[in-house]
């Protein structure tokens, strides 16, 4: 550049901040929450709410373990605020972090997919969309007559559970969220997160717990094919329980 050359200003920096500034009292932005699903060997699934609709994302792709670097929660987050350009603002998270690796590209192209179809369902007034899925193979179980599980945190607990002819408790065979280390158990195991299922599905069979937040058939689906032996619906779940498939 030489003294003398014409310039031409491509964005004014301050400007914007000043009209984004005059717009804060007239421009409302709608929470986005979303529920993460992702886990190595599977594909990327969200369950999302938002302008109160609900819409469930799947990516084509299948999602491969990380061999360095796990995409965390704050990656997530990071990809899902950029919505300035959206009528949107991320509002709550949840996404547990199990070992595998999302791609930035691919967030940022379900982010784009996820708003383009609440803004589709508020402008057709649907109430619900989903991308069009692959036919699943059927599965179906052998009814049982309704029986109580237990799960205990004291051996007072248990032996009162016992005493009530309990038969299915879970105490020392619990596995938790969120959990740093994962010991050797016998039997079959309540996991409450993706990190346990990982480690213990191939040596203990299994049921998962509320933690787990599943709230579609989506959701069960795919535990079905981690291994699950039978899964709880999240406490959050205000509909009746449908069949999986």
């Amino acid at each position: 550049m030489s003294v003398g050359d014409a310039v031409y200003k491509t964005k004014d920096y301050f400007y914007y901040k000043e009209l984004e500034a005059s717009l804060e009292k007239e421009f409302k932005r709608f929470n986005l929450d979303l529920r993460v699903y992702a886990y190595p060997g599977s594909k990327l699934f969200i369950d999302v709410e938002g302008l109160g609709y609900t819409y469930a994302y799947e990516s084509e792709e299948i999602l491969g373990e990380a061999i360095n670097n796990p995409t965390t929660k704050d990656q997530v987050i990071k990809q899902f605020s950029r919505l300035n350009d959206t009528i949107f603002e991320l509002n709550h998270v949840d996404y547990e972090e199990c070992n595998a690796f999302i791609p930035a590209k691919l967030l940022n192209a379900a982010r784009r997919d996820i708003v383009l179809g609440l803004y589709d369902l508020k402008l057709n007034s649907q109430q619900k969309r989903t991308k069009a899925l692959k036919a699943k193979e059927k599965i179906s179980f052998a009814p049982e007559q309704p029986y109580l599980t237990a799960s205990v945190t004291n051996q007072e607990q248990y032996d009162a559970c016992v005493s009530c002819g309990i038969k299915e408790i879970y105490f020392e065979n619990v596995v938790r969220r969120n959990q740093n280390e994962y010991k050797e158990k016998e039997g079959q195991l309540l996991i409450g997160g993706y990190g346990g299922i990982y480690h213990y599905r191939e040596t203990n069979p299994f049921v998962t717990d509320y933690s787990l937040n599943v709230i579609n058939a989506t959701s069960c689906y795919e535990l079905y094919k981690l291994g699950a032996k039978r899964v709880t619906l999240s406490y959050d779940s205000t509909f009746a329980p449908r069949k999986m498939a």
